[in-house]
């Protein structure tokens, strides 16, 4: 990989080059602005996109402006060529230092699918502060908690939910934590919680209320899309994945159809796993079983194997009905045959009320399905799903890190093809002696999905077809995240 640094009054000479990542030789965060107009057609969620003026910006807390995350410092030169759906030039941050624990980070834009990157990212650092007396257990105070914050967000049929995620979000994050903190040093001093509630303490750890406040934030920030749509635009919709760091532990919470990998030693752990209408069939289900009106009786909550035509009428098939895990044999009827399945099609192709490709996320309030007044968002939910992996209690080497990237990566890359990467990457620069050892390993991956431009389009190097998708991709090391370690 070629870092930014090097290409210095050099960058325009690089554009042909589809190795190279962007320049970096100025640190001008000025706001750009340039325009592209293009209708293209959107996979997730089969509508049109509406053109759009193209801005960009280098500073957060804009969400207005179109911009690149503001942790690449890109200037407006950089940030045009970014957009280069000839070359692809893979992008990564000019300076580590911008990303907290010296996390890699690498992104690259779709092969012209979408006239921008659609895919934006986050990075943020805060700090819980314990108000009530500053007590100590002898070995450590508990007085502050340093937080680590990085966000995926991959956008749908248009850049405004990600845009608005990337810049908004940790702000509904911390003023939730900042709501339990309080709870949370009683807990770290092992005292009760909620006694004036006569809640038991042991129905209360600090795992659940940080899930809650993870859960309680995507919450409240797609309730704010849902106000200020009705008054600025916020095109489209995104998936969502983010990842906290804090007490030797992370908390990773998942909307949509991003991954997050750990490959800890020789394990592999897929911490956070994709949600799409086939894996979360179930609950929309559920939700269509227990609210008729939603659907206007339009759709049929059962969930079958393969569509049903005329011809199956009185023949039996499998089917799961709603509010059971486990598959049964009933005799199609007329209904099964006419109603339109909740949920249809499979894998990249599925699709729930034949409209969308994802089942959690931010944004899409205004979302139908065509020629009805049924809106998709009941059955798509901003809750997210939170896991949490404890790294106090393993021997935590420098050569573990968790990999969290969207499906422009995951649908390319297998785990197994990406630890190799991780482990193949992480041999070249052993130790810390290496400052971007691990933007170099994000460079890789972003890298391998994208592939290589042929004749027959983007492939990968065992001839297959490449990603056209918009790639982001973090790589954060796991011993950093331990309270010992080193910290930016």
């Amino acid at each position: 990989m070629i870092m930014f640094s090097k290409f210095v009054g050099s960058f325009k000479s690089k554009l042909g080059n589809s190795n190279s990542s962007l320049p970096s030789p100025s640190n001008s965060n000025k706001q750009r602005s340039g325009s592209r107009r293009k209708i293209s057609f959107d996979h997730h969620t089969n509508r049109q996109r509406e053109p759009e003026n193209t801005t960009s910006c280098g500073t957060p807390g804009d969400r207005n402006t179109y911009c690149r995350p503001h942790f690449l410092q890109l200037t407006k030169e950089e940030e045009a060529a970014s957009l280069n759906h000839s070359t692809r030039p893979i992008i990564v941050p000019k300076d580590v230092n911008q990303i907290p624990l010296g996390a890699g980070y690498a992104e690259c834009i779709n092969g012209g699918k979408s006239p921008r990157n659609e895919d934006e990212a986050a990075v943020g650092s805060f700090v819980l502060s314990d108000h009530s007396n500053g007590l100590t257990d002898g070995k450590r105070s508990f007085e502050k908690l340093q937080v680590k914050y990085f966000a995926i967000f991959d956008g749908h049929a248009g850049t405004g939910a990600s845009l608005m995620a990337a810049d908004q979000l940790i702000n509904h994050l911390q003023e939730k934590l900042v709501e339990i903190q309080e709870d949370i040093f009683k807990l770290l001093r092992q005292e009760t919680v909620d006694s004036s509630r006569n809640i038991a303490s042991s129905v209360i750890t600090i795992d659940s209320l940080i899930r809650g406040a993870l859960e309680a934030a995507f919450l409240s920030f797609d309730e704010q899309i849902a106000r200020e749509r009705l008054s600025i635009n916020i095109s489209g919709g995104c998936a969502a994945i983010v990842a906290l760091v804090l007490l030797n532990k992370l908390y990773v919470a998942h909307a949509g159809d991003c991954r997050a990998v750990i490959f800890f030693g020789n394990e592999t752990i897929e911490i956070a796993t994709e949600f799409t209408p086939e894996t979360d069939a179930e609950r929309i289900q559920n939700l269509a079983y227990i609210n008729p009106g939603l659907t206007h009786s339009f759709f049929s909550d059962n969930y079958f194997l393969s569509p049903l035509r005329e011809k199956d009428i009185g023949t039996r098939v499998l089917y799961r009905a709603p509010q059971r895990a486990g598959w049964h044999c009933k005799e199609v009827t007329d209904e099964d045959v006419y109603k339109l399945p909740i949920v249809s099609g499979r894998g990249k192709w599925a699709r729930l009320m034949g409209v969308i490709g994802v089942t959690r996320g931010f944004g899409d309030h205004g979302l139908v399905v065509p020629n009805t007044d049924i809106h998709v968002k009941p059955f798509m939910t901003a809750v997210p799903e939170v896991r949490v992996f404890n790294l106090a209690d393993r021997d935590i080497k420098e050569d573990d890190v968790m990999v969290m990237g969207c499906d422009g990566l995951w649908d390319m890359l297998s785990n197994e093809q990406v630890g190799l990467a991780v482990k193949a990457s992480l041999a070249v620069s052993p130790g810390e002696n290496s400052l971007d050892r691990y933007t170099r390993v994000a460079h890789q991956l972003v890298l391998m999905a994208r592939g290589e431009k042929t004749g027959r389009g983007w492939k990968m190097k065992n001839g297959q077809e490449a990603s056209f998708d918009d790639i982001s991709a973090f790589v954060i090391p796991l011993h950093r995240c331990l309270d010992t370690s080193f910290k930016k």
